[in-house]
């Protein structure tokens, strides 16, 4: 939306300057008197110039700094309840005599000047709540009951209430009370339907307002807070015990099968090792003693060690055991078993 125009923003403050004038030149033709001002009309027509007079200051300013009309016509549905009560009264129930300037100007000029700038003038009653006539009634409702605890202002008129009609010492009071209280409520949500008919037009014609503005905080002076411990993520309690992890060595595989290590280069990489063939025993070397005797030597036996692969078991071949060879022996007797036959008995 666009900023409001600073002329039309000028030509509304001298209107608003305008209905604080004729309310004020009503009251004081009407005597000026400040004991007169517990009559609704003076003290209404009063109060309307002073409001009207600071909305004519205040508005111009608040409109150019935040590029709309402020607020949501609170006091303008107030003060516009207010002259209408006076002059519906004045004219509809008291059948009041307007020939008079003074009775004209606070009867019949200025509330029909507040009513058309409720109607037609500013944007800020665009914005009313459904409860805002709740409010504007308070002025007339705080009036009436003073009224009716000071027995119609009497000591005003010397014993007598200001307004015959509205006799609070008559039995019809309460009723006359009533009436008055909703014909306020009335005309208090009739405002408030224009002010939503008025928003409906206004939208239509020159597009919606401009939102509302969120005042910003100024940011906090940096304060850097002591370093704390993190304490981590809390255990969360799992439907299992808790258990420690442990680490399991990896079994080496065995690349080959059990028995003694194939002699012969290493298999070639990507392809399964050979089976391992049985092949014959080697043959054995003859020894320089004879057999079933060990002979003592200068280190003792050396402990077998384990290795990576079990004891190979002798595997049968298709071929017979080589047979043994005598070999070298000391001159002697021939020994039994070494190629010569046993003795015979």
């Amino acid at each position: 939306m666009k900023k409001p125009n600073p002329v039309l923003v000028i030509l509304t403050a001298l209107w608003r300057i305008g209905i604080a004038v004729c309310a004020f030149a009503g009251w004081w033709l009407y005597g000026h008197e400040f004991e007169e001002l517990p009559f609704l009309t003076q003290s209404g027509n009063l109060l309307v110039a002073i409001v009207y007079l600071g909305l004519a200051f205040y508005y111009p300013i608040a409109s150019l700094a935040l590029g709309r009309e402020p607020g949501r016509g609170k006091l303008r549905g107030a003060m516009t309840l207010l002259l209408m009560v006076v002059g519906g009264t004045y004219v509809g129930v008291m059948g009041g005599d307007t020939s008079e300037v003074y009775d004209l100007l606070t009867h019949v000029v200025t509330p029909l000047l507040v009513f058309i700038d409720w109607c037609f003038v500013g944007r800020s009653q665009n914005r009313a709540r459904w409860w805002h006539p709740f409010l504007w009634i308070i002025v007339p409702a705080a009036w009436l009951i003073g009224y009716t605890l000071t027995d119609g202002y009497a000591w005003v008129r010397g014993g007598s209430p200001l307004y015959s009609f509205l006799n609070p010492g008559r039995g019809s009071y309460p009723m006359v009370v009533l009436g008055l209280v909703f014909a306020s409520l009335a005309g208090a949500f009739l405002l408030y339907g224009i002010a939503k008919l008025k928003n409906v037009l206004s939208r239509a014609i020159r597009g919606p307002e401009q939102p509302e503005q969120q005042q910003q905080r100024p940011p906090l002076p940096y304060r850097q807070s002591p370093q704390q411990p993190w304490p981590g993520a809390p255990q969360q309690p799992g439907p299992y015990p808790q258990q420690q992890a442990t680490y399991q060595p990896v079994p080496v595989q065995q690349p080959y099968p059990p028995g003694p290590p194939p002699q012969g280069p290493p298999p070639q990489q990507g392809y399964p090792p050979a089976p391992h063939q049985p092949g014959p025993p080697a043959p054995q070397q003859p020894r320089p003693y004879p057999p079933g005797q060990q002979q003592p030597g200068p280190y003792p036996p050396a402990p077998q060690q384990p290795g990576p692969y079990p004891p190979a078991r002798q595997q049968p071949g298709p071929y017979p055991p080589v047979p043994q060879q005598p070999g070298a022996y000391p001159p002697g007797p021939p020994q039994q078993g070494y190629g010569q036959p046993p003795p015979r008995s």
